[in-house]
């Protein structure tokens, strides 16, 4: 299986609720307890007691925490996966407000810290090696310049 992501996905295991809006009668259920694996400003992975279909567009309420709720929310759901009674999905967003993403960056900011400071320095090591392989590969000891001094 091929990883198509572009964007950093951060390990958030945690507990929130989420409001299904029913295609059919627009209707909207109450707000169901969900487990978030893992998120981006992209979309997330998400494990939820009913299944939805796959190929699908879903539009859903989200509430992360007290301070963070983003609503009229849109996403097609990419995958799903079925395991001890709980139903995964993978949810791409097609349709997040500017209000929203920044709620969101700013929930991962505050929650995620670690895991943001941890993928910086990476990308920064990463970038630090290719620059050395770029350069012939090996390190340079040479201290002649100090032997002018």
């Amino acid at each position: 299986m091929q990883d198509h992501r572009q964007a950093i996905r951060w390990r958030a295991n945690w507990q929130a609720k989420i409001k299904l809006e029913n295609a059919e009668s627009g209707a909207a259920k109450d707000f169901t307890n969900c487990l978030i694996y893992d998120i981006t400003l992209r979309g997330l992975r998400v494990c939820l007691p009913e299944k939805m279909e796959v190929d699908t567009s879903v539009k859903f309420s989200l509430v992360l925490s007290e301070d963070c709720t983003l609503e009229n929310l849109e996403a097609w759901v990419a995958w799903h996966k079925a395991a001890d009674g709980n139903h995964f999905h993978g949810l791409y967003f097609t349709k997040i407000s500017d209000p929203c993403k920044e709620k969101l960056y700013r929930f991962t900011r505050n929650n995620f810290c670690e895991q943001i400071n941890k993928q910086w320095w990476k990308d920064i090591d990463k970038d630090m090696d290719m620059e050395q392989q770029q350069k012939g590969g090996e390190e340079m000891d040479d201290r002649r310049i100090f032997e002018r001094l």
